[in-house]
């Protein structure tokens, strides 16, 4: 029990400067959700508040062309500094144009998470099949 405590205080301590982290298994209920299109090949589920990317999912690095996006390139640019420091950490490894996820990677929103995992602006509810089932059970 002490040890646990121990825990929940640190992960608090990581998460109130920004590290965010589930080092935890699935739930054994949770669903998991695919992108619609099959030039992606990942999956996620929800749990605890997050929409969570599973370790083996592939990555898409976002093209150039976001560079010229009416927003001044800040997507590409945000999406650029997400994916490699994810890779200096060791949480992603580099394939080249993709990289895959090797650990469990949270995200507030599921359009944040469909953005991560196709390098471009994405609405999530649409992006991933049968996801609309989570809006009805709010």
């Amino acid at each position: 029990t002490t040890y646990q405590t121990y825990i929940q205080q640190i992960e608090f301590l990581l998460k109130a400067e920004g590290i965010n982290f589930i080092e935890r298994e699935k739930k054994l209920d949770a669903k998991y959700y695919v992108p619609k299109s099959k030039n992606y090949n990942a999956k996620i589920y929800f749990q605890d508040g997050s929409f969570v990317v599973e370790t083996g999912s592939v990555v898409h690095k976002p093209k150039e062309t976001l560079k010229s996006w009416s927003d001044d390139g800040k997507l590409y640019q945000r999406l650029t500094n997400d994916i490699n420091k994810l890779i200096n950490d060791g949480k992603i490894e580099n394939l080249g144009d993709t990289c895959r996820t090797l650990v469990k990677l949270p995200f507030s929103s599921v359009s944040s998470a469909a953005a991560f995992i196709s390098g471009a602006a994405q609405n999530g509810w649409i992006f991933f099949k049968d996801i609309q089932e989570l809006r009805h059970e709010e």
